[in-house]
């Protein structure tokens, strides 16, 4: 009688192969979760960056303006459906406010993120300024920045 002998198999069986698969498709969701929350979170810091850089550029706006008034400004000259618009180039011309149609025009408006700059006061009682940005953002829906300015 001849005597078989059997030869060890070589490779892996379908669940080793299955095990393998899924930790490996664990490990990529993992990492692409982690990737994709970082890049969410650069955009919402670049947004709020690009906000404050509206918002503090409508309160230097606002010092021009008000400091070229000439009398004080009345409580509640801007009611929050205005902003300022800077004088054209090399014009020479004066700060303008921008309402109604020219909201359009507001610093921000045509940006991707679409934001909306407003003004509001001054405050009867304190006589501050109020100048607010507006943005739908992709983390948290609309987020503001807000600025104070008293003369």
């Amino acid at each position: 009688m001849q005597i078989m002998k059997r030869r060890k198999q070589a490779g892996d069986t379908i669940v080793e192969v299955l095990i393998a698969s899924a930790v490996i498709g664990l490990v990529l969701t993992a990492a692409y979760a982690i990737v994709n929350r970082s890049v969410l979170s650069v955009q919402d810091a670049e947004e709020h960056s690009q906000a404050l850089q509206y918002t503090q550029g409508q309160v230097e706006l606002l010092r021009a303006y008000v400091t070229n008034l000439s009398s004080p400004p009345t409580a509640n000259t801007f009611t929050g459906n205005e902003c300022l618009l800077p004088p054209a180039s090399g014009s020479g011309g004066s700060i303008t406010v921008g309402s109604g149609a020219q909201l359009s025009s507001c610093p921000g408006a045509t940006d991707p993120a679409a934001y909306a700059i407003r003004l509001t006061g001054p405050d009867p009682s304190s006589g501050v300024y109020t100048v607010t940005a507006s943005w739908t953002s992709l983390i948290a829906g609309t987020n503001n920045v807000t600025m104070y300015y008293r003369p």
